[in-house]
C-alpha cells in the first residue's frame, strides 16, 4: 500500500490493515525496593546510574527480576541475560548473584512486587500504569518497546463490523495492553455500553472463539496474527497508528478487498481524514494535489518502480521525501537453526524454488537493480538508510501465522494438505528447540529519498 500524507507525518501498511495499533509504551522495567536481603528502601531515593552504590548500601548479594511471558525472557531484558551481558555488568555493580521469576501476566507480577518478592520488574504498560497509580512508590528505569500492535479477532462466521459486537461478549486478558487498546477502541467507536468486557487468558482464546463462547478476543500481535490466519475474521481495527498526527492521509492500493476492510475499519474508529484509492501506484497524478510524505511498505518491488518515483517526485513538496520500509525478516537467508528447520518443512512441500504468485506456481528472482540504484537514476536528490534493531520472540504458532502471510508460503499454497503441513512444521521447530519459544535479532531498515 502506497500512502500521503498533507502535514507532520504519514503511514504506510502493507496490505495489513487489521492490525494496526500503537501503544506509548509495551514494556517497562521497573523498581520497587532496593533490594532483597536487607533493608528496604523506596524506589525514589534511588539512582538508577549508581546500581553499584545501592548494593554496597544495602548489604545486597541477590537480585531478583520479575518478568512476563511463558519462557525464557525476550527483548533487550532476554538478549542480556543470553549474552551474559546482564550478569557481568551487575556483578560489576555488586550483585553476586541475579534470580529471574516468571509470571503469566502483569498483574501478577505487580502483586509479586508489592509483597517484596521482587527488586525490578518487565512488563507492560498497562499494569505498571495501574500499580503506580494505586499509589505504589515504583520507579521507571527504561522503556523497552513501544508501537505494539494488538488484533480485535471474531469468531468464524461472526461479526464483521464493530456495530455487530454490540450486544455481545468480548474476552481478553485483563490488565494487558490489549485490554486497554480495547477499552480505547470500543470507547472511539461509541458502543463500550453495548458489549461485555470479560477476562480470558491468551491460552483460552481460540478453543473459545471455535466454541462460540465469546464473540471477539483483543489479541496481542503474534496472537492475533496467527488467529487471522487460521481464518477467524478481523471486525475491528484496536486503533489507526498515528491517524491524528497528520492534517490529511492518502492510501492507494490495488486490491479492492483490502481498500474495503481499511475503509470499514477506518469510519469504525472515526478515522475520517483518509482517502482511500483502488489503484495501482503507477496512476497517481497531481490530482491528488501535494504531500510532504510518501511511505511504500514492503510493495515497492511490485511496482514499476522508475514511473512511480517519477509520479511521487512530482506530488512531494520542495521539503518532502519518501520512506521504504523493510523488516528484512528473510528466513531464506537466516542461519538460525529453527528458521532452517522450518524453511525445510516448506521446501518439502513446496520444493526447493521460492514461490511467489500465480498461486505459488511463480518464482522469485531477486530485485534487479536494488531500490538504492533506481532511485540514485531518478529526481531524487539523496537518499539515506536508517537501522533500527531489534529482537522478535516467536512460538509455534505465531510463526506459523506469519508463514501464512509470506509471499512464498500463503496458506493456499498448500491446499488439501495444510493440516499435514502444520503437523510438520511443529515437529520440525519443537526438536530444535522442545520449549516451543523462539527468538531472532533483526534489523528494520528505512531507506529515506528527499526530493532535494
Amino acid at each position: 500500500m502506497l500512502s500521503f500524507a498533507v502535514g507532520i507525518g504519514s503511514i504506510s501498511k502493507n496490505k495489513l490493515p487489521s492490525r494496526l495499533s500503537t501503544s506509548v509504551a509495551c514494556v517497562l522495567l521497573l523498581l520497587t525496593t532496593a533490594c532483597s536481603q536487607g533493608e528496604t528502601k523506596s524506589a525514589q531515593s534511588i539512582n538508577a546510574n549508581s546500581t553499584s552504590a545501592v548494593a554496597a548500601s544495602n548489604n545486597i548479594s541477590t537480585l531478583r527480576i520479575g518478568y512476563v511471558g511463558s519462557s525464557e525472557p525476550t527483548g533487550p531484558l532476554g538478549w542480556a541475560k543470553k549474552k551474559g551481558i546482564l550478569d557481568r555488568e551487575l556483578q560489576k555493580a555488586g550483585f553476586k548473584d541475579i534470580t529471574f521469576a516468571r509470571f503469566p501476566n502483569g498483574p501478577d507480577l505487580n502483586e509479586a512486587l508489592v509483597a517484596g518478592q521482587l527488586d525490578v520488574g518487565s512488563l507492560g504498560d498497562t499494569p505498571a500504569i495501574v500499580l503506580r497509580a494505586r499509589g505504589v512508590e515504583t520507579r521507571l528505569l527504561r522503556i523497552t518497546q513501544f508501537n505494539t500492535t494488538a488484533w480485535l479477532v471474531a469468531k468464524k462466521n461472526g461479526a464483521r463490523s464493530l456495530a455487530e459486537l454490540k450486544g455481545q461478549k468480548i474476552a481478553t486478558q485483563k490488565g494487558f495492553y490489549m485490554h486497554r487498546y480495547l477499552l480505547g477502541l470500543l470507547a472511539e467507536a461509541k458502543i463500550p455500553k453495548d458489549v461485555k468486557v470479560v477476562h480470558l487468558m491468551t491460552t483460552e482464546a481460540k478453543a473459545a472463539l471455535e466454541r462460540g463462547d465469546v464473540a471477539a478476543y483483543a489479541a496481542s500481535s503474534e496472537l492475533g496474527l496467527f488467529l487471522k490466519s487460521q481464518g477467524f475474521p478481523v471486525p475491528g481495527l484496536i486503533s489507526i497508528a498515528l491517524r491524528t498526527k497528520f492534517e490529511e492521509v492518502v492510501a492507494i492500493d490495488p486490491d479492492p478487498d483490502m481498500i474495503a476492510e481499511a475503509k470499514q475499519q477506518a469510519a469504525a474508529v472515526g478515522a475520517n481524514n483518509i482517502t482511500w484509492l483502488e489503484q495501482g501506484a503507477e496512476l497517481i497524478d497531481s490530482s491528488l494535489g501535494t504531500f510532504k510524505l510518501a511511505t511504500i511498505g514492503r510493495a515497492f518491488h511490485w511496482m514499476e518502480r522508475e514511473l512511480v518515483l517519477e509520479r511521487l517526485y512530482e506530488l512531494l513538496t520542495d521539503d518532502g521525501g519518501l520512506a521504504l520500509l523493510q523488516t528484512n525478516d528473510n528466513p531464506w537467508e537466516s542461519n538460525l537453526p529453527w528458521k532452517q528447520a522450518a524453511l525445510g518443512v516448506v521446501k518439502k512441500w513446496l520444493g526447493d524454488e521460492r514461490r511467489t504468485g500465480q498461486r505459488g506456481q511463480g518464482t522469485r528472482k531477486p530485485v534487479d537493480p536494488p531500490h538504492q540504484v533506481v532511485i540514485t537514476n531518478s529526481a531524487f536528490a539523496r537518499q539515506q538508510v536508517y537501522e533500527v534493531p531489534f529482537e522478535k520472540s516467536w512460538t509455534v504458532d505465531s510463526y506459523l501465522g506469519y508463514l501464512y502471510t509470506t509471499a512464498f508460503s500463503l496458506k493456499i499454497f498448500y491446499g488439501d494438505n495444510a493440516p499435514a503441513f502444520e503437523k510438520d512444521l511443529k515437529e520440525a521447530l519443537l526438536a530444535v528447540e522442545p520449549s516451543g519459544h523462539f527468538t531472532e535479532e533483526l534489523k528494520a531498515t528505512i531507506l529515506v529519498a528527499w526530493k532535494h
